[in-house]
């Protein structure tokens, strides 16, 4: 694990290189790890009380051998990443069996690897998979449909931090083995698959409802693909000046480094800048206009 010293604080701990955020800039080092990502390596957080959260990436062995500390490891959920299937059932007053006999009811001879403590558990279906994060789309209905049982839904989110088994959050109880496989890595959502195991997108769920969603204004929003969008060309101006500016103009000088490339823009600024494009008026199809706020045209940006 390599890192800029002036960038990321470094350390050193189960023989393993972690990086964390400085004193200065408290965010970043989560996209730095991921963007820096190799085949064989896998992100991870270590949140300790002693050391706070530090990021790494490790290999499927490096990672098994961790488990065995009290290390506070959280896998990182990459949403292009083959899982299984999994769920974490919270603050439940309903018995264990009754969790279970749910999860059995509608994905038929699931395999279930569980660890937690009572009312708290997580629940890997070792023998169920999807190829990414939006194939998980049935199991994000199904948690709607008993989430009056604990079913936590919002554990469906792109690089999700999921507790590991034998882990636990500083000052709080381990992630203990319930029942299941005796090996560790059979309760890990992304390693050790059961042979055979099946692709949930073989399968059809009618019995789930769909889940209605809502627009501000109470009228029904349509599903929508960001990366179905074309991309739309931006001028920017050779001769700006942000007091004169247009907002089209302020938003076309932006950086638009690829992920993997210097000046590539964290989410959280590119979550600050939707919301001020929100804010000042710009939508989708402003991108249509002639200029960006300037008379002379230098170069085109893609955003």
């Amino acid at each position: 694990m390599t890192a800029d010293a002036t960038a990321f604080r470094k350390a050193t701990s189960w023989k393993i290189e972690w990086i964390g955020n400085n004193n200065v800039d408290k965010t970043g080092t989560q996209d730095h790890v991921l963007r820096h990502l190799t085949d064989e390596m896998f992100p991870i957080l270590s949140f300790t009380a002693k050391k706070g959260r530090l990021w790494s990436a490790v290999t499927r062995e490096q990672l098994c051998k961790l488990l065995r500390w009290k290390a506070g490891i959280y896998k990182i959920l990459v949403p292009d990443h083959v899982r299984k299937l999994y769920f974490d059932v919270d603050k439940a007053e309903t018995p264990l069996s009754e969790i279970k006999r749910v999860i059995l009811g509608e994905f038929q001879n699931a395999r279930l690897q569980i660890s937690g403590r009572e009312g708290s558990w997580h629940i890997i279906l070792s023998n169920y998979y999807a190829q990414n994060l939006e194939a998980m789309g049935p199991v994000v209905r199904f948690v709607h449909q008993y989430k009056e049982l604990g079913f936590d839904t919002h554990v469906y989110t792109k690089n999700r931090n999921f507790k590991c088994i034998n882990q636990a959050k500083p000052n709080q109880p381990r992630q203990a083995y319930i029942e299941g496989d005796a090996e560790w890595s059979k309760h890990l959502v992304m390693h050790d698959f059961d042979d055979h195991a099946v692709d949930i997108a073989t399968l059809s769920f009618p019995m789930l409802p769909e889940l209605a969603t809502k627009r501000r204004d109470g009228s029904p929003a349509t599903k929508l693909s960001i990366l179905a969008l074309p991309k739309k060309t931006l001028k920017v101006p050779t001769d700006f000046g942000w007091l004169t500016a247009e907002p089209l103009g302020k938003l076309a000088i932006l950086p638009c480094a690829k992920r993997a490339e210097d000046g590539f823009l964290r989410h959280d600024i590119i979550w600050r800048v939707m919301l001020w494009c929100w804010d000042v008026g710009i939508d989708y199809e402003c991108y249509d206009l002639d200029d960006g706020g300037g008379s002379e045209v230098e170069k085109t940006g893609r955003v």
